[in-house]
């Protein structure tokens, strides 16, 4: 398990790891673990960053333009993001007054993206924001 350590400077809230960030380490953390990882990284959020949310099943943060950030997470294997599920977090997402296309991550969807929401595969997205190199 990772463990983090925050501390803040100059408004900006900085973790240090436990040990390297990589695919196995991204897909055995906890939600809101998770949920913190994906809003520091989610490349909506670039230069004005993401904003946090709880209370939601779905719902974890939002960008600058008030697009919701939605997660699927129970594990790596029981993790795909359905038609149910994506009706559900839609519901969520117009229920909290966020606006469209929002973003949901999972492991897995067999459903395309449409003009209302976009799939972010974990952890293929975050390792690709992050920018993180594997070997």
């Amino acid at each position: 398990m990772i463990q983090t350590h925050g501390f803040t400077t100059g408004g900006f809230q900085f973790h240090k790891s436990g040990q390297k960030l990589d695919r196995q380490a991204i897909v055995s953390l906890q939600r809101d673990a998770l949920a913190g990882l994906i809003c520091q990284a989610d490349e909506t959020g670039r230069g004005r960053g993401i904003t946090s949310l709880s209370g939601y099943k779905y719902i974890i943060g939002k960008n600058h333009r008030s697009e919701a950030i939605c997660l699927l997470w129970n594990g790596v294997n029981g993790s795909e993001v359905t038609p149910e599920d994506l009706k559900k977090a839609s519901k969520e997402v117009s229920d909290a007054g966020l606006k469209r296309p929002f973003r949901i991550y999972g492991t897995f969807c067999r459903v395309g993206d449409t003009a209302s929401w976009k799939f972010c595969q974990i952890p293929d997205e975050i390792i690709a924001q992050m920018h993180i190199e594997e070997k």
